[in-house]
């Protein structure tokens, strides 16, 4: 299986359906914020939220780093209260304010792997697996 169908199912099933509902049905939390390089219709903060309107993703001002698509089969009930901080930044910024605030182990960090980077183990097993747990 490619690795963006890989990325794709696991944002929709693991990150943001089993940790998206522990997130505010189990901890009561209002919203979650994700390393996501992606913006949305909501604004970064949630700030122009409406409840009856869907959200729409928006490319991440660093394009290179942009994960818009990998994030496209995500429901809306999800997106909707999803913030997406980094959105409006580029990478080398985002580095550059983590080293400005004193974070150097952020800025001086490799390239993040997620959940679901799981190695040679069997996807959809693994997708099974850990849907199946809850």
């Amino acid at each position: 299986m490619m690795l963006a169908k890989k990325d794709i199912l696991c944002n929709r099933h693991i990150k943001f359906h089993l940790f998206w509902d522990y997130a505010l049905e189990k901890i009561g939390a209002d919203a979650v914020a994700t390393g996501h390089y992606a913006r949305s219709s909501f604004g970064p903060f949630l700030e122009n939220f409406q409840p009856q309107k869907n959200v729409k993703l928006l490319q991440a001002a660093d394009s290179l780093k942009d994960q818009t698509f990998f994030l496209s089969q995500v429901h809306q009930k999800a997106l909707q209260s999803t913030m997406f901080p980094l959105g409006k930044f580029t990478k080398d910024r985002v580095k550059r304010m983590a080293q400005e605030s004193g974070m150097e182990f952020v800025a001086s960090k490799k390239e993040s792997m997620g959940i679901c980077f799981i190695g040679s183990r069997d996807f959809k097993s693994f997708i099974k697996q850990v849907t199946k747990l809850h």
